[in-house]
């Protein structure tokens, strides 16, 4: 379990205790990979994707190589038109100063676009395919470049094919073509222009004059000008009545107060006094009677005179009387008059309010009708100015360029001879890019890790070690004796030299290992199997590591190999090992070594036989044995799961330093999880450019569930790996021989070295 896994320490050597290799930096202290940083990255990728790069750039290039070798001789041409006058910004000046003009000048992106559409190239095809059959729309508009001729009024026309009169058949009749659009088609959008807004004026007049008419009915309707002047009369007339009904209303008063002063005494006798005829008859009767009291003096009251007078005063009053109740009807009946009069005045009055205030109330939305009555015809009006400054300006460009684009240089043709050199080295470096493409392709959608740095920084388990990619050269079992023979004396040489470092200087140790390495290319692999070996024995902390399980997540990652190999290198560094094929499903071992299966461990674990039945050595002079699965059983998880297994191990461990067992792969089978029990750790092979990551995933989370430590991973066919070991073992290392076990007098072991008593 990745949390339950002991943090492997450095690892010393036995005799003065300095480093040498620190597992968590293993693949940078063990190996001098190129593939680091973003420059490593694609070197690796270039490495391991060689052969797809060299495949498609092959490919590419010996098709580019065949194209151009067999390309014929093209012919090119063209010609030059100007279309545009010279002196077209002079005679732009005839338009208005004070108006924007609608265009600079031609658009030249659509005009060629125009050149090279379907309706003029058409009209082209269908002149020549008579006569040449090759020509069509499609190899027309592919062959025919129009542009401009830089900041200038040209257009440059050109046209290549393999056919020299074609080309220059092609060429004319473009020329012809193009001059014949300048006289009719070009100047056919501008007359549609001029016509389209010729329309829209008369549309927009029309419009316009029957806003007037309708603006015209309404003022005359509603009896003004704007409503605005309307609005102030009817303001002006409102207040000139209310001022006419304050004075009406104030001589109403008067009246009705003379009326009431008319009905009392007071008032009655003012009246009078301004009454000429009862004045007359009262100062008759106040005459008549000074006289009175003038006889009276004189006579006495009977006196004839004085009756004479009295009569006379006797007859003045009646009409005096008479008068004044003339005169006081008359004065009343006046007032009366006035007062109905005043009050129809003010009755008319008010009735004239009302139809003002009426009035006024409407002007609001006869405001609005207004308003919108002037709004649309302004907008009515600016829109057929507008379309009335279009019409001239239409007016001008078309007199501009009704003038016919001229032919500045005549259609020619001339050979161009192909540029084979040129053609290879756009080939190969298209080729190389095109491969470099794929290999990249390829590269993302595998799944696989392709370097020991990818694998230590994706998986959370130590990394104790990498193996190259040309393990073959290390220990070939399929070769013959005398060739093993060469690579076990090499090897135990190769021991001597770092063993006897400290006696001699480093330097010769150094030229001694170089030579060595140059004459025997497995030392690099065997190196690496020094620092695995070396790393599994220090990983647990707890007790050093005898009993070994080397595991993969699947099948073919190389763990049978690495077993093999690991256990070799374990003997040459002074060990007795015994090697132990536990994949009873599809054994491997036996075939690879070249050894008798017929007993092994299946027979040890089905049948009464002793421990050492089936022990093989492999080499007469060394220490290496193994121990094949035997004969196929039915089910071996169970036999695995036995108690019988247990005891075969621990009976092992007594006779031999290391026990390494060859278990099956992890996914899928259960056992690995059963031998795993017995175990003191589990090293798990990855096999870079082969392991899918989500299997190795699966894998891990798989062994979290055992009970033995996963002491890490080692990976296995690192391309392009050289490890930096001879510099730490010459100077730092001197390895010492475990101590040594009496060697096995045979290939199976005899039992005179194993007591009876411990046998199954």
């Amino acid at each position: 379990m990745p949390g339950s896994l002991p943090e492997m320490s450095f690892v010393r050597s036995h005799q003065n205790g300095h480093s040498l290799v620190p597992p968590s930096s293993m693949a940078t202290s063990s190996a001098s990979d190129p593939n680091q940083g973003g420059n490593g990255q694609w070197i690796g990728l270039i490495r391991r994707r060689a052969l797809v790069i060299i495949t498609v750039a092959t490919a590419f290039f010996g098709y580019s190589a065949w194209s151009a070798l067999n390309q014929e001789t093209q012919y090119a041409g063209g010609f030059q038109i100007l279309v545009e006058p010279v002196n077209a910004d002079n005679a732009s000046l005839a338009a208005p100063t004070n108006q924007t003009q609608r265009s600079a000048g031609l658009d030249y992106p659509t005009q060629i676009a125009i050149l090279k559409s379907p309706e003029l190239l058409g009209k082209v095809v269908e002149e020549l395919q008579p006569s040449y059959s090759g020509v069509n729309y499609g190899a027309l508009s592919g062959g025919i470049n129009v542009s401009r001729v830089g900041n200038t009024k040209m257009l440059q026309i050109t046209y290549q094919s393999g056919n020299a009169a074609q080309s220059q058949a092609v060429l004319e009749a473009l020329a012809e073509s193009y001059l014949q659009y300048s006289l009719n088609e070009r100047q056919t959008y501008l007359r549609q222009g001029l016509k389209f807004v010729e329309e829209q004026i008369d549309t927009q007049q029309q419009q316009v004059d029957q806003l007037q008419d309708q603006l015209e009915s309404f003022q005359e309707q509603n009896s003004f000008t704007d409503p605005e002047t309307r609005s102030n009369q009817l303001l002006d007339q409102k207040v000139s009545l209310e001022q006419k009904q304050q004075e009406l209303e104030q001589q109403l008063v008067a009246i009705r107060a003379q009326i009431t002063t008319l009905q009392q005494d007071d008032g009655i006798q003012v009246a009078l006094e301004q009454s000429s005829a009862y004045q007359k008859l009262l100062n008759q009767m106040q005459d008549i009677e000074a006289q009175i009291a003038v006889e009276l003096t004189w006579f006495r009251p009977n006196n004839p005179a004085i009756k004479t007078l009295e009569t006379q005063r006797e007859n003045l009053l009646p009409l005096l009387q008479e008068q004044a109740e003339q005169f006081l009807d008359t004065r009343l009946a006046e007032g009366t008059i006035q007062t109905q009069a005043l009050e129809t005045q003010l009755s008319a009055i008010k009735t004239a309010q009302a139809q003002l205030t009426e009035r006024l109330q409407t002007i609001p939305a006869l405001t609005r009708q207004y308003a919108n009555f002037e709004k649309e015809l302004e907008i009515t009006s600016n829109s057929l100015n507008s379309f009335l400054q279009t019409r001239q300006e239409l007016q001008v460009e078309a007199a501009q360029q009704e003038i016919p684009w001229e032919l500045v240089s005549a259609p020619g043709t001339y050979p161009i001879t192909p540029d084979v050199g040129g053609n290879l080295l756009k080939g190969f470096f298209m080729g190389l890019a095109l491969g470099v493409g794929v290999a990249f392709l390829l590269e993302k959608l595998d799944r696989t890790y392709h370097t020991a740095d990818d694998l230590q920084r994706q998986i959370p388990l130590p990394l104790l070690g990498v193996l190259p990619f040309n393990q073959q050269l290390f220990l070939n079992q399929s070769l013959g004796q005398g060739r093993r023979q060469k690579r076990k004396l090499l090897s135990r040489l190769r021991f001597w030299i770092i063993k006897t470092s400290a006696k001699i200087s480093k330097s010769q140790s150094a030229i001694a290992l170089s030579l060595l390495d140059e004459y025997d290319s497995s030392a690099e692999f065997l190196e690496s199997l020094q620092v695995i070996h070396t790393n599994l024995q220090m990983s647990n902390s707890s007790k050093p590591v005898k009993f070994l399980a080397i595991s993969s997540a699947t099948p073919g990652d190389g763990k049978t190999t690495l077993a093999l190999n690991l256990a070799t290198t374990a003997v040459a560094m002074g060990q007795r090992v015994l090697l132990v094929d536990a994949a009873l499903r599809q054994p491997q071992l036996h075939e690879i070594l070249n050894l008798s299966n017929a007993i092994g461990l299946s027979s040890l674990l089905t049948k009464n036989m002793g421990p050492t039945r089936g022990i093989q050595q492999v080499h007469p002079d060394e220490r290496l044995y193994v121990l094949t699965a035997g004969p196929a059983v039915e089910n071996p998880a169970s036999i695995l799961a036995s108690s019988k297994m247990n005891h075969l191990l621990s009976h092992y461990g007594e006779f031999f330093d290391l026990v390494i067992v060859d278990t099956p792969p992890v996914l899928g089978l259960a056992d690995t999880s059963i031998i795993s029990r017995c175990m003191d750790g589990l090293a798990l092979v990855v096999r870079l450019d082969k392991t899918n990551q989500d299997l190795l995933n699966q894998a891990i989370q798989t062994l979290q569930g055992y009970p033995t430590p996963v002491l890490g991973m080692i990976a296995n066919g690192q391309k392009g790996y050289n490890p930096i070991f001879r510099e730490a073992a010459l100077s730092s290392v001197s390895i010492t021989e475990l101590p040594s076990t009496p060697a096995f007098e045979s290939e199976e072991i005899s039992t005179a070295s194993i007591p009876e008593a411990r046998q199954a």
